[in-house]
């Protein structure tokens, strides 16, 4: 049936010799590419549990700061629990050397990564944070927009391009979370778990969250993850007890998103 590997550890597993996400592995290999976009690393990271990134996700959003009486700058804010995040989770990377041809240890790499905290911050952004669909705005596919009617679920892509050392190529992967649709109470929930923030003396405005109430309407709502395994088995309605716990709090975030747009499309 599958060649699967339940003991895996890495997040790529294989199911009928198809790349598919491991939600019971505890190592995921991320293909990062360095700031000039000469070179790749491929890092490994451990898997996170939620509070790890709700405690600074709220950072991860741009804020808005007035410049003038007419003039607003959007400005990223300061990154430093996000790499503090990304170095308590960091394990190694390959795809690097030394002047003398040798390979860097775990802690020179990690000495390396501490005096690059650019490439550290690219770590999340290209890596961690990226469970969407990589498509850009200019690459829409043309045509019209399906609008579908009825039903009582919603599917929402996800993407991760992962690096596979079983077969020592990069896969992406592109799960598909099947998510009751959201009824209007859910929306409600989901506006008020949203605040946006505005500091009239300091002329800011960002926002933040309460990712518990996101995750918990994630929880209720998803069904099952077309795509994905948990110790060999489909993501199905029947054992998501085992997989729901591990699937982490980004991509609930974005599926959550994404089901809300759907909402407010409903009602424009």
């Amino acid at each position: 049936m599958s060649d699967t590997q339940k003991d895996s550890r890495n997040a790529i597993a294989y199911l009928d010799g198809n790349p598919v996400l491991d939600l019971a592995a505890d190592r995921y290999i991320y293909p990062i590419t360095t700031p000039d976009d000469q070179f790749k690393l491929y890092v490994s990271m451990r898997a996170y549990e939620p509070y790890a990134v709700k405690k600074f996700y709220d950072q991860v959003l741009p804020k808005r700061k007035r410049r003038t009486s007419t003039e607003t700058t959007v400005e990223t804010p300061d990154a430093a629990d996000l790499r503090s995040f990304v170095m308590d989770h960091f394990e190694h990377f390959s795809g690097a050397a030394l002047e003398d041809g040798s390979e860097p240890g775990p802690e020179l790499q990690r000495q390396w990564l501490e005096e690059n905290p650019v490439f550290v911050e690219r770590i999340f952004r290209q890596g961690v944070d990226m469970v969407g669909p990589r498509t850009r705005p200019d690459e829409a596919k043309p045509g019209k927009a399906i609008l579908v009617f009825g039903g009582n679920a919603q599917r929402i892509p996800l993407e991760f391009r992962l690096y596979s050392p079983e077969r020592t190529c990069e896969e992406t992967i592109r799960p598909v979370a099947v998510i009751d649709k959201l009824t209007q109470s859910d929306k409600h929930k989901y506006d008020k778990a949203i605040s946006i923030i505005e500091n009239s003396r300091r002329g800011e405005t960002y926002t933040e969250a309460n990712w518990d109430v996101i995750e918990h309407l994630c929880n209720s709502r998803l069904n099952r993850i077309e795509g994905a395994v948990i110790n060999g088995e489909p993501c199905e309605a029947a054992n998501k007890e085992d997989w729901i716990k591990r699937l982490p709090i980004i991509p609930k975030i974005y599926i959550v998103g994404q089901a809300v747009q759907s909402v407010d499309l409903k009602n424009a």
